[in-house]
């Protein structure tokens, strides 16, 4: 699926899963986390956007905010939690499953 040396640099990563669902694995630090890649506002891409000092998610379009590792909403304009994936790293190697 994907590795940890695609996250270098910015640290987001829009990955295709097998069902055709779109994920957008996140890199803060040491820590590798998934949620959706799409932004429960409106549907934009959130591997467009960037990752804060903080550890937060901010969606490119409209600036909705989300905490990375559970995919709650820290601002608006989203009012639903992204939906998150469960995430191992063997290696060098990233696994996903569902929740």
């Amino acid at each position: 699926m994907a590795r940890l040396a695609d996250l270098d640099g910015r640290g987001l990563l829009g990955v295709e899963l097998s069902t055709g669902e779109r994920v957008c694995l996140i890199r803060h630090g040491d820590v590798v986390t998934a949620v959706r890649d799409l932004c429960s506002h409106q549907a934009f891409p959130l591997s467009e956007g960037e990752i804060t000092a903080e550890g937060r998610l901010i969606c490119a379009w409209h600036g909705a905010e989300f905490e990375c590792a559970t995919g709650r909403v820290c601002r608006g304009p989203a009012t639903d939690d992204l939906e998150t994936f469960v995430v191992q790293v063997v290696g060098d190697d990233i696994y996903l499953r569902r929740r």
